[in-house]
């Protein structure tokens, strides 16, 4: 989506990146994000809508059309809720807290977990565990094995469609929950290997389904986008220089 201001998805993707890349969160453009969230936060059941109404006056994928925020969602507030109690100030870490104790208690609940929904949890878990949360407890700890099995797709025919990977939920064997993936690592960086394009990069499982000027510029940024993250998971299992 190319919207001319930012949204609450697009600037959760710059957690995600600044986490990935060890970026520095105390600069003050991620104070500035942070402060965008705050800003921006909604009475609704999910704290902020995936997407404004906006979306649909400009170019975007066909999947983000405007919904209204009706039923809770971990994506993005639980991603938004750890980078608030990590980095954010007294009234940030406050409402970080209040969002994650709601995550918490869906993860630890049997309603529908999406795929991205356990990416947000999973980044909300590890700050908590970090800082040592008393949201952390041994049933919080099964459920987000549970979430994250629930969401794993083991099935190699399957993974050139829009599925989460053994590597989406693991990238790396440091990682707290690589022996739930383990014995699917070689096979998906195999499947990684064999997928890959002559000239580098790997095809994205999605597209707008249009062709376009735009459709196409976005595919590129995509294409661009998973070829740098899987390198960094090849290089953090230290196979970077083996293939």
């Amino acid at each position: 989506m190319l919207l001319p201001s930012s949204t609450s998805i697009a600037s959760t993707e710059a957690i995600f990146i600044a986490y990935d890349y060890d970026l520095n969160c105390e600069e003050p453009w991620f104070g500035n994000l942070l402060n965008y969230f705050e800003k921006t936060i909604e009475d609704t059941p999910s704290f902020w809508e995936k997407v404004p109404k906006e979306v649909e006056n400009f170019p975007h994928a066909p999947w983000w059309i405007y919904a209204p925020d009706t039923k809770f969602t971990p994506n993005p507030c639980a991603a938004v809720a750890s980078a608030f109690i990590k980095y954010g100030n007294a009234v940030q870490k406050e409402i970080g807290n209040k969002i994650a104790a709601r995550c918490i208690e869906f993860l630890n609940s049997n309603e529908e977990c999406s795929d991205h929904d356990c990416y947000c949890l999973q980044r909300l878990f590890i700050v908590l565990k970090e800082l040592n949360s008393n949201l952390i407890s041994d049933v919080t700890i099964r459920s987000m094995e549970r979430r994250i099995l629930d969401c794993l797709c083991i099935d190699e025919a399957k993974w050139m469609e829009y599925v989460s990977q053994p590597l989406d939920l693991v990238t790396s064997p440091e990682s707290q929950w690589y022996k739930l993936v383990e014995a699917f690592i070689e096979k998906n960086f195999s499947f990684w290997i064999n997928t890959l394009k002559e000239e580098g990069f790997w095809q994205p499982n999605f597209s707008w389904g249009v062709d376009s000027e735009v459709a196409r510029n976005v595919t590129k940024i995509w294409t661009c986008y998973i070829a740098v993250k899987r390198a960094r998971i090849f290089k953090a299992f230290g196979l970077i220089n083996l293939y």
